[in-house]
């Protein structure tokens, strides 16, 4: 992908984490109609390099921000697609100081691929990932089997996501708050022990989603 295809990809996810282009072009100081010029259904021009700047001046963005690749977005070769029956137990391994990662699976879940058309998943990168955690008690609990879609990874409010930051793998509920902050909170109430983590908008980029937890099987080993 491109630098414009990637300025284009990054534009089109601020719009939907702004609630639309209309409300990211007033946010960013621009013609609502040279935005949609940009990111529309039918794109006409490319973002330059004078523009992205200025977006990303006016939305409190790092210099450059809008030429990287979203780590939010998992490449088609990243999921570890296989023939068996069952959803995959998937190890993930995050990268030191960093928000990148790689699904290994590392045996069959319990689950069968049947059971996403019984429950209405149209998703095919979906696996099982053992919970190993107190922070989300008394939802989620050690050795809970969660069951993760990493087609989802864009922020949906309140719901519980799988994580990775500074070379962390964090299980978080995302909520948006008012303003240009977010908080990837523990269900666990000792935040003297899990602490919210309180984050700007800007600094949003810089989390990678693996995917969103679509349920839960509770202590099958």
């Amino acid at each position: 992908m491109d630098t414009k295809e990637i300025r284009r990809a990054n534009l089109r996810l601020l719009a939907e984490q702004y609630g639309g282009q209309r409300a990211l072009a007033d946010k960013a100081d621009i013609v609502p109609s040279q935005l949609s010029h940009i990111i529309g259904m039918n794109p006409i021009r490319n973002l330059g390099e004078q523009l992205a700047r200025k977006i990303e001046r006016n939305l409190g963005l790092s210099t450059g921000f809008l030429d990287q690749p979203s780590p939010v977005h998992l490449s088609e070769n990243a999921f570890p697609l296989e023939t068996s029956i069952y959803l995959p137990l998937i190890e993930v391994s995050v990268s030191s100081n960093s928000n990148s990662f790689e699904l290994k699976k590392i045996a069959d879940g319990a689950l069968t691929k049947k059971w996403l058309l019984d429950n209405g998943v149209s998703s095919e990168k979906v696996f099982e990932y053992n919970f190993s955690d107190n922070n989300m008690s008394p939802n989620l609990i050690v050795n809970d089997r969660l069951i993760v879609d990493a087609t989802q990874n864009e922020w949906v409010d309140a719901n519980v996501f799988l994580v990775c930051m500074n070379g962390r793998l964090y299980v978080k509920r995302f909520f948006r708050l008012i303003g240009d902050e977010f908080r990837l909170s523990s269900d666990n109430t000792d935040k003297a022990l899990f602490p919210d983590l309180i984050i700007p908008f800007s600094k949003m980029g810089e989390i990678g989603i693996v995917g969103r937890v679509i349920t839960v099987l509770r202590n099958l080993f």
